[in-house]
């Protein structure tokens, strides 16, 4: 992480663009009112939306509780189990 986290959402969508294969997203953030998760979430999906191969298939607000994140991962793959 640089401290910039913008920027440091658009390294990840980059990075995985970089990849050149098609990627379903599930982006998990961590609470809706810290600023550093919203940043990393709005540079993900800035960078995101110029890659083809980059589907955001949902947006899941964790709280940074990882009972609500294991919940929702759950949920969006429900029969994975």
């Amino acid at each position: 992480m640089t401290g910039n986290a913008l920027g440091d959402g658009a390294k990840v969508a980059n990075y995985m663009c970089s990849l050149h294969k098609p990627l379903n997203v599930l982006l998990m953030v961590g609470a809706l009112t810290d600023a550093n998760a919203i940043g990393r979430r709005d540079g993900f999906l800035s960078a995101a939306k110029s890659c083809s191969s980059i589907k955001v298939v949902q947006q899941l607000p964790t709280n940074w509780d990882p009972t609500t994140a294991l919940n929702g991962v759950t949920n969006a793959f429900p029969g994975a189990s």
